[in-house]
């Protein structure tokens, strides 16, 4: 995943995020959990 694709996808989930109930944010982050790398490491990469 390239840097930019990485930044665009963590600024919709985040944007997701605010706009979100509490129950649908569990849900935001169970599915952001369960991908492969977490976000620190992909923020990590960017360093």
């Amino acid at each position: 995943m390239s840097h930019s694709a990485k930044k665009q996808y963590l600024l919709a989930i985040l944007e997701r995020y605010q706009k979100s109930s509490k129950k649908e944010k569990k849900v935001i982050l169970n599915e952001f959990s369960s991908l492969e790398c977490n976000g620190a490491h992909m923020l990590k990469e960017d360093s």
